[in-house]
């Protein structure tokens, strides 16, 4: 039984998730009686979580997520049990001189976006720094917006009393 077999979820060791000596249920992946090998599977007894992740997920929501581990220039977050997403340190809200485990531990909960969903690769990579330009360039559409009416009044003049004249019928 290989490790990659007994569990989806890449970092827990191998002792954490079989005693020495325990009775599990297995797959049998393969038989290969030349070489007198079983292949089998503990993980394979259970749904592989990947497959309804698409159907859940998408490029552009933004999610709840949990630290699960922090190295130099990213970390790993976990989006739902034995799948975890990659925060890079230039996609959170950090200045390039501070540092992740600084500033965020193993449990920290971020509200992130998902940025890149590649299910072929199993990866899926999100942002923090995302939601806040979408935030400011909102910000920004709505003034242009605002600006392109005020000059649309001012090179209209009966346009801006048509519009006020209204405004003071709608107020009564």
């Amino acid at each position: 039984l290989h490790k990659s077999e007994v569990s989806y979820d890449s970092y827990a060791s191998f002792r954490d998730l079989i005693a020495e000596n325990e009775v599990v249920k297995v797959k049998i992946l393969m038989i290969d009686p030349e070489s007198k090998k079983v292949s089998l599977s503990i993980k394979r007894m259970e749904k592989d979580p990947w497959d309804t992740l698409w159907e859940e997920y998408h490029e552009g929501d933004i999610i709840n997520v949990k630290v699960k581990r922090i190295e130099r220039n990213h970390m790993w977050v976990n989006i739902v049990q034995y799948v975890d997403a990659m925060l890079y340190k230039r996609e959170t809200l950090l200045q390039e001189n501070q540092e992740l485990s600084d500033n965020f531990k193993e449990g920290d909960e971020l509200e992130v976006q998902i940025t890149e969903l590649n299910p072929k690769r199993r990866r899926i990579v999100v942002s923090q720094a995302s939601i806040i330009r979408a935030e400011e360039q909102k910000q920004l559409d709505d003034y242009k917006k605002k600006m392109e009416q005020e000059n649309e009044v001012e090179s209209n003049p009966l346009k801006g009393i048509f519009q006020a004249a209204l405004g003071d019928l709608k107020d009564k």
